[in-house]
């Protein structure tokens, strides 16, 4: 079903009548990268919401440090983590190293395991997306489908990420040409590394006079703090290297997403909410909403329907679950 859709949106956006009138943003969520082409009949795949510390699990057995960390948060939920929530779990946390120091019944140091569980989830996560693609290297490294999307699009189109992966960003460098340009597609300046994002060299025609904007919400597992805390790009044979992990590269899966203290999330929710308020073609793919991401809702609930009337002209919902998808039309 997704590659049909994709296939079509593809045919679609390259009718020049089409292109001209169309302004497409595509929501990716966590399912949009466990469906990727690379993946299929792969014995472990990327994690969902649902299965995440399962999959962890079976990964955690060459390493000690994955390995205590899972322990300490079961212990700290006081439960079994196969089978449960990646959201409840972090929300939970999430509460728990903000209400501690705040009402305390005895004196004494503030206990400050919660926050330093949630201040090593890039690390780990890092490591999660690293052992996937070594266990399931091959020759290909980008995803068909995910080359597809790309293709379809012109400079005036967004693709906005819930995803730490680089499925999407590797696709843009293989497959948008000149369209793209990794030192400000992502919303937000970058140095560093920015050449080995997208691929100039050799490609005909001019550069595009904008890039293609590709706005991960949540942050990037690609990304790293440089010196005087400015963002920079990591090497790409290294994207998913475990040295070096900042918990201000990346959001959590956490209630209270606070970009505020963080400026450049803010200048990216900024221009998501633009890109949603303009669009008059939304697809989401792969994308569950989840009760616990209010912030996400509220983006989607008010950009969406500010100029409704005027904007909006079509909706695509790519997910297996109907109960999501009537989720996502009723926000």
């Amino acid at each position: 079903v997704i590659f049909f859709y994709i296939s079509n949106l593809y045919v679609m956006s390259t009718s020049k009548k089409t292109t001209e009138s169309l302004h497409k943003v595509i929501i990716l969520g966590a399912g949009a990268t466990r469906g990727a082409s690379i993946y299929e009949s792969k014995s472990i795949k990327p994690p969902l919401d649902n299965d995440f510390f399962s999959i962890l699990e079976k990964l955690s057995c060459k390493n000690k440090k994955l390995r205590d960390w899972l322990k300490q948060l079961r212990d700290c939920m006081g439960i079994p983590l196969n089978g449960v929530s990646m959201e409840s779990v972090f929300t939970k946390l999430e509460t728990l190293a903000n209400f501690l120091p705040k009402i305390k019944p005895d004196k004494g140091p503030t206990v400050k395991r919660h926050k330093n569980l949630l201040n090593k989830y890039s690390l780990h996560i890092a490591y999660c997306f690293n052992e996937i693609k070594r266990i399931n290297s091959s020759e290909q490294e980008s995803c068909e489908y995910h080359n597809k999307i790309v293709k379809s699009l012109t400079t005036n189109d967004c693709i906005i990420s819930f995803n730490y992966d680089c499925l999407i960003d590797a696709a843009l460098k293989t497959s948008a040409n000149k369209k793209w340009n990794a030192s400000s597609g992502y919303g937000i300046d970058f140095s560093g590394n920015v050449d080995k994002w997208h691929e100039h060299k050799g490609k005909k025609g001019k550069k595009a006079k904008q890039s293609i904007k590709l706005l991960k919400l949540h942050g990037s597992l690609n990304w790293k703090i440089g010196s005087n805390s400015k963002i920079e790009l990591r090497d790409y044979q290294a994207r998913y290297g475990t040295n070096d992990r900042s918990f201000n590269e990346i959001i959590p899966p956490v209630w209270n997403k606070d970009i505020s203290e963080r400026s450049h999330f803010n200048k990216i929710w900024e221009q998501a909410r633009i890109a949603l308020q303009n669009a008059n073609t939304l697809v989401i793919i792969g994308y569950s909403l989840p009760d616990t991401d209010l912030l996400s809702q509220a983006l989607l609930q008010i950009d969406t329907a500010k100029k409704r009337n005027s904007n909006l002209k079509t909706l695509t919902i790519v997910n297996p679950d109907p109960f999501i998808r009537k989720k996502i039309i009723n926000i």
